[in-house]
């Protein structure tokens, strides 16, 4: 699970008068998007280092009007920590009667593990500071490009 910041620039583009690049829009800068990064580094459960260490950002589309931006980690099980599994996963649909499974330590039965999100706080707890980090990226981004 990434969140995933979607900001429409139209407003922007008929402010400026002319058309909003493609190329421009990559060159913003985004301090708003490594406050989300550092705050799910911080609160993420860390059996290892593996889901802090991929947790990024890139942008995954971008157009005239447009430009789309994924944050968050890369491992497989992230979305289990997030959301939790077996009988503990928050939607109720996680598998029921436990499971078994190997590791370095042998084998173990669980029913499942208990959420612990941090992609949705790292957002939700802050979500005015990050309107505003947002509109501050693109008036700065803004400001450099048209002076």
């Amino acid at each position: 699970m990434k969140i995933r910041l979607d900001v429409d620039t139209k407003k922007m583009e008929k402010l400026l008068g002319e058309e909003m690049t493609e190329q421009g829009l990559k060159e913003i800068e985004y301090p708003t998007a490594m406050e989300i990064v550092n705050r799910q580094r911080m609160l993420v459960p860390a059996d290892t280092a593996a889901t802090k260490l991929s947790i990024g950002q890139h942008i995954v589309e971008s157009s005239k009007t447009k430009i789309v931006d994924d944050i968050g980690p890369e491992t497989e099980y992230s979305l289990y920590l997030e959301y939790g599994t077996g009988i503990y996963a928050e939607n109720g649909k996680g598998r029921k009667g436990g499971w078994f499974y190997k590791d370095s330590k042998g084998w173990h039965f669980t029913m499942g593990m208990k959420a612990r999100p941090y992609i949705r706080p790292s957002v939700e707890k802050n979500a005015k500071k990050l309107f505003q980090m947002i509109t501050s990226d693109f008036t700065d981004w803004l400001e450099k490009r048209y002076g």
